[in-house]
């Protein structure tokens, strides 16, 4: 049998579908079925204008924190920790035991550790000058510890407008979580 490897910028569909699906295949062969589920929880402000949000993805009973952002306007009175409230009590009704993250050392690592989560790997120099740093959180029966001596984002703003379930489902391939590495690789960074 004759093989021609070649680097594709952008496979079609088709063949897209076809590695996608012998990859869910076997991984269900080995793990059973991962019940993916994208989850995004969105801060909007009483104009309706968003102020932060999450997107993560409950899969094999963990959740992955792709990414949280809070507007510079709106950082430090509590957002972050609101979001990640309702990320991680929406994981744990989906049954989740736990969530990881990966992030980058001039990013948050320190408010995820803050909020209970605990380092597990790094890569230092990704990218150059910084690190890529993963941190975990085992959730059942745990809360997210609130910050000292930081305003309750909930006296500012009057509760109704806040987390009426904001959440929105976007198409579960755009953020499909690498399941075929070596159990002593770490995952991928964004």
């Amino acid at each position: 049998m004759a093989i021609a490897v070649e680097v594709e910028d952008v496979p079609d569909g088709a063949t897209r579908q076809l590695m996608d699906q012998g990859l869910d295949e076997y991984n269900d062969s080995k793990a059973g079925g991962d019940n993916s589920q994208d989850l995004w929880v969105i801060a909007r402000d009483s104009a309706g204008t968003v102020q932060g949000g999450v997107k993560a993805k409950t899969f094999y009973s963990w959740m992955f924190i792709d990414w949280l952002w809070v507007s510079k306007s709106a950082q430090g009175v509590g957002i972050g920790s609101l979001l990640m409230e309702k990320a991680e009590a929406v994981a744990r009704e989906r049954g989740c035991i736990g969530a990881y993250v990966d992030t980058f050392s001039f990013h948050a690592p320190d408010f995820y550790r803050s909020s209970g989560y605990e380092e597990f790997g790094r890569i230092e120099e990704l990218p150059p000058g910084h690190a890529c740093i993963w941190l975990r959180r085992h959730l059942r029966g745990s809360r997210l510890r609130k910050r000292q001596n930081r305003p309750r984002i909930l006296e500012i703003y009057p509760p109704s407008f806040w987390f009426s379930s904001h959440l929105l489902c976007h198409d579960p391939h755009q953020m499909r979580p690498k399941r075929n590495m070596a159990a002593s690789e770490a995952p991928n960074p964004q």
